[in-house]
């Protein structure tokens, strides 16, 4: 007698290959040169994430960040491995302002957000176990580089009025919780400025 076919890939006690329910997302996440570009990818077994592409030990962390956020916002992770890769690989990551890049490429690849919901913005914030958006280091610098590239961008809410300063015409997402990222109102910097 098999098991039932349920959302995690198991049929009939068996588990399918990983190539064919596999998916990915890629979002940026900063306007250094050569910006990282985050992509999630999510195959069969244990429920781990494993972060590869020189990750510091502030970025290693995220994991259990973005794992605790997730699940604290009401979002359960698959029962599959998960491995995030910041490319490019040669280049050494540093800073907690990867754990919102990578919540919200992992929300797209397991279809929690649509995968395209977050083309043409650059995105960077630190997650709190609560699933709260903290504020980063480097966000006017980012949107900056986003503006360049005509994107917007996606912060923390403390980070709103800061990252407005890079152009009157940038979009600006400023959410306090991972939560808010989806219910939050765009925000023009005029708006920032009164």
């Amino acid at each position: 007698m098999g098991v039932p076919n349920n959302r995690y890939g198991v049929q009939r006690g068996r588990i399918n290959d990983p190539s064919s329910s596999s998916a990915g997302s890629t979002l940026e996440t900063a306007p250094a040169a050569g910006p990282p570009l985050p992509r999630v990818f999510i195959g069969l077994i244990d429920p781990t994430i494993t972060l590869v592409g020189l990750p510091d030990k502030a970025v290693s962390e995220a994991r259990e960040r973005v794992r605790s956020a997730l699940i604290a916002s009401g979002l359960a992770l698959p029962a599959r491995r998960i491995t995030v890769n910041l490319a490019p690989a040669d280049l050494p990551k540093e800073g907690s302002h990867y754990d919102l890049p990578i919540a919200l490429g992992l929300m797209a690849a397991i279809g929690a957000i649509p995968p395209d919901a977050l083309s043409g913005f650059t995105v960077l914030g630190e997650l709190g176990l609560d699933g709260s958006i903290a504020p980063v280091a480097g966000v006017l610098p980012a949107a900056i580089g986003a503006n360049a590239r005509d994107e917007g961008l996606i912060c923390p809410a403390a980070c709103g009025a800061e990252a407005a300063w890079a152009s009157p015409e940038i979009q600006i997402v400023a959410a306090a919780s991972r939560r808010g990222v989806r219910s939050a109102r765009r925000i023009t910097p005029q708006a920032w400025r009164r």
